[in-house]
């Protein structure tokens, strides 16, 4: 299973809570993800990007295309740059 549609809309601040991340960028208000999905192919819009890093791919390498099929925000574990039309502060 690579993608997730969740019941109830996963929030910025669960995200944030649950790995004890930060923020690249700013953003106004709360962000609510409707989905969950480490493979950018199986990625519904408005959907939260996983980027995983396994033994044959590294999901980092698909930022933009995550990004283009509408992902609203990809967590990364590694310093990662911003696919081009996309900022992170």
């Amino acid at each position: 299973m690579t993608a997730v549609a969740l019941r109830e809309a996963l929030t910025l601040a669960d995200v944030l809570a649950g790995t004890g991340g930060t923020l690249a960028t700013r953003v106004a208000g709360e962000i609510a993800f409707p989905g969950v999905s480490i493979d950018s192919r199986t990625l519904s819009p408005g959907a939260l990007f996983v980027a995983v890093k396994g033994p044959r791919f590294d999901g980092h390498d698909f930022l933009a295309e995550a990004a283009q099929r509408g992902a609203r925000a990809a967590l990364v574990h590694r310093d990662a740059e911003a696919p081009a039309g996309h900022t992170t502060g």
